[in-house]
């Protein structure tokens, strides 16, 4: 029972499935990519500037934390008993405990029957205020280098409550100028003051080596240009989430722009093969009509002296007819299948008889051009489903290009057997010659439409460059594979393979072996 097969729908939505997996797994590629890359870089630039900027933070504190406790200790003592600290008080809380007696309980030991207990912000605020005065100061405890920090730039107290503090100190950024500080000659840094700007952020953890013993807080000066670092630390932060969609932007407009080009030369690349096609089909039908018409007009003014002459230009013409008939053939199935008009009458059939009748038909031509010729078809061949004038047209494709492209080993061999391709039984066809052979650069372009090979030996014969693309198409409407084995001057082999029919295990016939004397 016969079927009819329009391959060009199938192979239309087969290469529109391919294509838009195609697309969305360059897409995801493109967005992995992209996320992976932006994800990776932020991150290390992240964890550099944190590096850099808490490597400072650390450093600055750690510097001072040491003479911290003296000067507090000092000063405060100093002003117990008197001394001038060049400081003036600051009334605290009324609930608050004063300072100097928080210090005087710290030093006594008397601190330890209650732990945990309520520390003044204040403490820490005075510290801090005659160490920046005392540090500043021209002839102060600092150094030199600490001086030129201290006094020329604006720098960010930092302020880190421990666990066990007050509860009401979280950490706390203050914003101040050193120098406008000392001008003012304040000697407490309020928590509230037009001069300073407060930032809550999140407390980290305590740190081993830079609290006050037994004060809840931790403090440090720090640079503003490292606190900038840490700004732009945020920004590459946000950047996480605008990197991949930024990197994807520019990804998929530079594939745009790939693509277009693939196009356009694509498009180039066509009409060039299209010009190439005309001129070649116009030269294809110029030499036979020239031929018929001559030998017509001989034969019709009875110009021929010996009927055997007659026959030789009978044959002539004949010949011509079959070859103008066979191009004219092949150009409008090769549109037909383009375009997908083309249906096949697909039947379960013999494959090796197919093949047997095409090369009987052909016999003919094959001893005109002096080839020598075999056609060997194995036994028990499987059935398959197949249209068998299309696989007769493929085999003739097959056999024609072989004579076109021999030279002096004029040689053809057709064999029919059985294989197995990709997991599947059926039935491969073998065309072996002994021509010139195909250019390695060349063979993943010869099944291509209007493709003709820029080797002169190729150029020098006539073609239109639809032979072996409509022997691909004709396969591939089949479920087949065309592949093709060639070394330049020592020939070629091409191989179709046909699948045979699932419930086919049989044979169908016995061997046979033909060819020319």
């Amino acid at each position: 029972m016969k079927e009819t097969l329009h391959p060009g729908d199938a192979a239309r939505s087969e290469f529109g499935t391919w294509r838009s997996l195609g697309v969305i797994l360059v897409a995801a590629s493109l967005v992995i990519c992209g996320s992976g890359l932006s994800f990776v870089y932020s991150e290390r630039a992240i964890a550099r500037a944190d590096r850099e900027a808490w490597r400072a933070v650390e450093a600055v504190a750690q510097l001072t934390a040491a003479r911290l406790r003296e000067d507090v200790v000092r000063r405060v003592c100093a002003a117990q008993t008197g001394a001038d600290t060049g400081r003036q008080g600051d009334p605290g809380s009324a609930d608050d405990p004063d300072p100097v007696d928080w210090v005087l309980m710290w030093r006594s030991g008397r601190l330890e029957t209650a732990p945990g207990a309520p520390v003044p912000p204040k403490v820490l605020i005075d510290a801090a205020s005659a160490t920046l005065r005392s540090r500043a100061a021209p002839g102060g405890s600092a150094t030199e280098t600490e001086s030129l920090e201290f006094g020329s730039a604006t720098h960010f107290l930092v302020l880190h409550a421990a666990p066990s503090g007050s509860g009401d100190e979280s950490l706390a950024v203050c914003f101040v100028n050193v120098q406008r500080f000392l001008a003012l000659g304040r000697s407490v840094l309020p928590a509230t003051d037009a001069d300073f700007e407060l930032v809550d952020v999140e407390p980290p953890a305590p740190a081993d080596g830079v609290a006050l013993p037994g004060v809840p807080a931790r403090f440090c000066l720090v640079p503003t240009d490292r606190f900038r670092q840490q700004g732009q630390l945020e920004r590459v932060r946000h950047g996480l989430l605008l990197g991949p969609v930024s990197l994807l932007a520019v990804a998929a407009l530079i594939g745009l722009i790939w693509r277009l080009q693939r196009l356009a030369r694509q498009e180039a690349e066509l009409l060039r093969l299209q010009a190439d096609f005309v001129s070649g089909v116009s030269h294809e039908l110029k030499t036979p009509l020239a031929l018929i018409h001559l030998f017509a007009e001989t034969l019709l003014e009875d110009r021929v002296p010996t009927s055997e002459k007659k026959r030789e230009y009978y044959d002539i013409i004949l010949r011509e007819s079959s070859r103008l008939t066979h191009l004219i053939n092949n150009v409008l199935d090769f549109s037909r299948l383009r375009s997908g008009e083309r249906a096949f009458q697909m039947s379960v059939q013999d494959v090796g008889e197919a093949v047997r009748s095409m090369y009987e038909a052909y016999r003919t031509e094959l001893d005109h051009a002096g080839m020598t010729h075999a056609l060997s078809v194995a036994a028990d061949l499987p059935l398959a489903r197949i249209d068998r004038d299309a696989i007769g047209q493929a085999v003739l494709n097959l056999m024609s290009n072989a004579v076109k492209y021999s030279e002096d080993e004029r040689w053809i061999r057709v064999e029919v057997t059985r294989d197995t391709r990709r997991g599947r039984h059926g039935v491969l066809i073998s065309v072996h010659d002994r021509g010139i052979g195909i250019r390695p650069e060349d063979r993943g372009s010869i099944f291509d439409g209007f493709f003709r090979a820029p080797d002169p030996r190729v150029r020098k014969r006539r073609g239109a460059g639809l032979g072996l693309a409509l022997v691909r198409q004709i396969v591939e409407a089949h479920g087949g594979i065309v592949s093709v084995e060639s070394r330049l001057i020592g020939g070629s082999t091409f191989r179709i393979f046909i699948p045979a029919v699932p419930d086919s295990e049989g044979g169908t016939q016995r061997p046979t072996e033909a060819g020319s004397q």
